[in-house]
């Protein structure tokens, strides 16, 4: 991905996972991972958030939310919001919350979800919720 040639890394990384281990929990881990270089990144160099999308659902599949860890599904979260699911963002960002409750940074996600509640959802008594 340092060359910027999104579709040789991508042609690559799905035959190495392919080639990953039988632990279906390992994979996802590994399915993750690889999701994480592809998301959104604010300076879009070496990012496409559709195939990380993707990823991410195949992981979820595979394991459920026990292969992400915090950072991973922040990520995922924020890659939804930058590909304008609006509703999956908030529930991710909630899922989030829900599964790691002693994150630092808690603050920060109920104002993002107070933003994606009020601008993507429409839904101005939510928002208020989550401001307060």
């Amino acid at each position: 991905m340092s060359e910027s040639n999104l579709y040789l890394a991508k042609a690559v990384f799905d035959v190495y996972l392919a080639k990953v281990s039988d632990d279906k929990l390992l994979e996802a881990k590994e399915i993750i991972a690889i999701a994480n270089k592809f998301a959104y990144q604010d300076d879009g160099v070496g990012s496409d958030p559709y195939y990380a999308e993707v990823q991410y659902k195949k992981a979820y599949e595979l394991a459920g939310a026990g292969a992400y860890d915090s950072d991973s599904q922040f990520r995922r979260a924020f890659n939804q919001e930058r590909l304008r699911e609006y509703q999956a963002a908030f529930d991710e960002y909630r899922n989030l919350i829900i599964n790691f409750s002693d994150l630092a940074v808690k603050h920060k996600i109920y104002f993002r979800m107070g933003v994606l509640a009020a601008y993507g959802l429409k839904d101005t008594e939510l928002a208020s919720v989550y401001f307060l």
